[in-house]
């Protein structure tokens, strides 16, 4: 089942029971509307998932630390809204996720480095937050990933090598 609501002038929260009323729910996409309130953590039993889109809302809080149940996530995007909070270090885990989007939110600490034990990451967005310290060399250990954007955080320390010697 796809659900494709982008860009329109709708409000309110994500119903906590939409996966339980429709687990076959394979494609999210709420970007460019006026959602607000958190990512109810139901979410997560969307098994059969995709894609989740939902930026360019006004979503809050943390993603969700259950986010690894979501085996069949492709894209993950959620820029441009005001969440905050540590990025999930389950990301790194999920085994076909292709493309994280998680620019222009409010994002704190520092980029987790199991990340870079994805085998699948293609694009990374982790642009316009508030992360700091280094980064993590194991996000050059990820051999699919070709877009890395880190632009406008608190990034410090020294780049590491990447690419073939």
């Amino acid at each position: 089942m796809t659900l494709n609501l982008e860009s329109n002038g709708l409000s309110g929260s994500i119903p906590h029971d939409l996966c339980f009323r429709h687990p076959k729910l394979e494609y999210l996409n709420l970007e460019n509307n006026q959602f607000h309130g958190q990512i109810p953590s139901g979410i997560s039993h969307c098994s059969a998932m995709d894609t989740l889109d939902l930026a360019g809302n006004k979503f809050t809080g943390n993603v969700l630390d259950n986010i690894g149940n979501m085996s069949r996530l492709l894209i993950l995007q959620l820029g441009r809204n005001n969440f905050y909070g540590k990025i999930p270090p389950e990301l790194g885990k999920l085994p076909i996720l292709e493309g994280v989007f998680l620019q222009a939110n409010q994002f704190t600490g520092e980029i987790p480095p199991e990340l870079g034990q994805s085998s699948s990451i293609g694009r990374l967005y982790i642009k316009n937050n508030k992360i700091t310290g280094e980064i993590p060399p194991s996000i050059f250990n990820i051999s699919t990933l070709r877009e890395l954007g880190l632009s406008e955080n608190q990034l410090s320390g020294n780049v590491p090598s990447f690419g073939e010697s």
